[in-house]
């Protein structure tokens, strides 16, 4: 039998959340930062995922121990495959590498 009160109160649940989201965004306090907020969000619609973006960085046999996202670049620390320290930076849109030097 199908529980349709538990459906009910996820469903109510989820708009409550996705209607505070998007009226945080909505309305933020000034026009910079709105359009701000779009162009953030409009970006993000156009980035790989990170699964996506985690396979470009193990296929050059690099083991991830840090990943941080700022903006359009995805900031990657981690060791080769001859145990040296690395640091990457992704393009998020194309996986391409946009940086790439040993830490010492």
């Amino acid at each position: 039998m199908v529980n349709y009160s538990k459906i009910f109160q996820g469903t109510v649940t989820a708009l409550i959340l996705g209607v505070g989201i998007h009226s945080s965004v909505a309305f933020a306090h000034d026009k910079h930062q709105s359009s701000a907020a779009n162009e953030y969000v409009a970006a993000a619609s156009n980035t790989l995922s990170l699964t996506d973006l985690q396979a470009v960085v193990t296929n050059k046999g690099i083991t991830s121990t840090e990943i941080k996202v700022k903006g359009l670049l995805l900031e990657i620390e981690g060791y080769d495959t001859a145990g040296r320290e690395v640091e990457l930076m992704l393009d998020r849109r194309s996986g391409d590498i946009m940086h790439f030097e040993y830490d010492d």
